[in-house]
């Protein structure tokens, strides 16, 4: 074995030491391979600032360019994957299917420090795949769309070799509620921290197996949405106080009433969620009132209402609500074009004190309650704002809603809402939005007057993404727009 094999050995072996790569790196380097040595330090670099950080970007767009640049660092490997994502310097993620896993698991392993593998087809290698001892080096494995049955899922989740495993998706496959309990049995699953399986047809049943899974108390992430999950799967997760680390909770497209609801609301061990998704369900303004006033509100940082029974009056229960402090993103669905004037109750109060992304869909709103909005104090706050299919923002109500200066506002849509040319005149005219990066006014009322306002605008200066798509402004002016705002300006 050469120093280079060696080397490589050394990160095959431990593939989250990093010093182990830095030196290979400066090897690398040494040897006259500057460009692989560099992509390997900016990877590096970039994982460890993470996506928040302004540097991120720029780091991540020359290492791809290196990567482009040099096809045949991976050439062994594309042959026999049909996506691979590179981090950290090295291919860490590979998507194909089971058969090309099988017979070129060692060729495969010896590459790269690979930690997740997306299998696109598993059908009738089921069997072989669970008996591969090479799945103990992954830490993260999906399966979505791969058309897999109870039963298939059941022999591959019964699979001892999972014990290094952190995140599983098997979302899109019918596993019902039998495939499901397999997994959630398996004691090789012990480390898991993220678990998607949304659109499975698991049933409350599958659920209930988590209360006996005392093995799965890492999980942090738990994806069940667009399932057949009940009050009583509510109850049962509920029921399972290992769930104590969970802090990304998803029950989107379900069955949960106003009594599942209560039942959540009421549940200890999820106290310390950050993110709660549950659109999609069957419950009105009771259930949401008893998540928003409940000790679970207390550190969530994001919440999605969307319940079939909602009304405008939800707005009230979250205004008055004094646990929503850390709340920073607020979606809310109205089953359909309600009275929204709540949102005056919410815009006379200091509620949602850290909120700087607000989703509003589905309201009707009078010109007094859109001036109420327009006053908020936290309005100036918020960096992303969407009013959708509301159908009456007029130009008046237009003039209400950019009645103070927005200077953190990025991203406003307002798309689907009846816009007419004056109302789009009246927020050209606006200089309340310094910032603005992103515009979504499509499928509105907006022509050639609504088109010209845009572009003479002065004031959107930082504009780089305008959506105008289904919008009847002429051609001639839409040439003029995307000369202005860029490729991004779309019809």
């Amino acid at each position: 074995m050469n120093d280079r094999e060696a080397l490589m050995r050394n990160i095959l072996d431990n593939p989250e030491d990093m010093t182990a790569r830095l030196v290979f790196a400066d090897w690398l380097e040494e040897h006259d391979e500057e460009d692989r040595a560099r992509v390997i330090r900016l990877e590096i670099e970039a994982d460890a600032l993470g996506e928040e950080s302004p540097r991120y970007d720029g780091l991540t767009d020359e290492s791809a360019t290196l990567w482009e640049a040099h096809p045949e660092w991976v050439a062994d490997l594309q042959s026999h994957v049909s996506y691979f994502h590179t981090r950290r310097g090295f291919v860490e993620e590979i998507e194909l299917d089971a058969v090309q896993f099988l017979e070129h698991t060692d060729e495969l392993f010896g590459h790269s420090p690979i930690n997740d593998v997306f299998f696109i087809d598993i059908r009738r290698r089921t069997k072989a795949l669970a008996e591969c001892r090479q799945l103990t080096r992954l830490k993260g494995v999906g399966f979505g769309e791969n058309a897999l049955g109870s039963q298939a899922a059941a022999t591959v989740f019964a699979s001892p070799y999972w014990s290094n495993i952190e995140r599983i998706d098997v979302s899109e496959n019918n596993i019902g509620t039998a495939g499901a309990k397999v997994l959630f049995s398996n004691p090789a699953f012990a480390n898991l921290r993220e678990v998607s399986m949304w659109a499975c047809t698991i049933r409350a049943m599958g659920v209930r197996t988590l209360i006996e899974a005392k093995h799965l108390s890492k999980i942090e992430k738990l994806h069940l949405g667009d399932n057949v999950v009940d009050d009583r799967g509510v109850r049962y997760l509920c029921d399972a106080p290992h769930l104590q680390s969970v802090r990304d909770l998803k029950l989107f497209s379900n069955d949960i009433t106003d009594m599942g609801m209560r039942t959540l609301a009421r549940c200890e061990h999820f106290a310390n969620l950050r993110q709660l998704n549950l659109h999609s369900n069957e419950y009105g303004d009771d259930g949401a009132f008893a998540i928003v006033t409940s000790p679970i509100a207390q550190h969530l940082e994001s919440l999605f209402l969307r319940g079939s029974k909602l009304t405008g009056n939800v707005f009230a229960g979250i205004a008055h609500s004094k646990r929503l402090t850390n709340l920073v993103t607020l979606k809310v669905v109205l089953p359909s074009p309600t009275d929204a004037s709540g949102l005056e109750t919410l815009a006379s109060n200091d509620a949602l004190p850290s909120l700087r992304e607000l989703v509003v869909s589905r309201g009707q709103m009078d010109e007094l309650a859109w001036l109420a909005l327009g006053r908020w104090k936290q309005l100036p706050r918020l960096e992303s704002l969407t009013l959708g299919q509301f159908r009456c923002l007029r130009p008046d109500g237009m003039a209400g809603l950019l009645r103070q200066p927005l200077p953190l506002l990025k991203e406003l849509n307002l798309g689907d809402n009846s816009l007419t040319d004056s109302s789009v005149e009246t927020l050209a005219r606006s200089p309340h939005l310094p910032m603005l990066e992103s515009l979504d006014l499509s499928q509105n009322g907006i022509g050639e007057v609504g088109g010209r306002a845009l572009l003479n605008s002065p004031h959107l200066q930082k504009l780089r993404s305008l959506e105008l798509s289904r919008t009847s402004i002429p051609t001639a002016i839409q040439s003029e727009l995307k000369e202005r705002f860029g490729s991004q300006c779309r019809f």
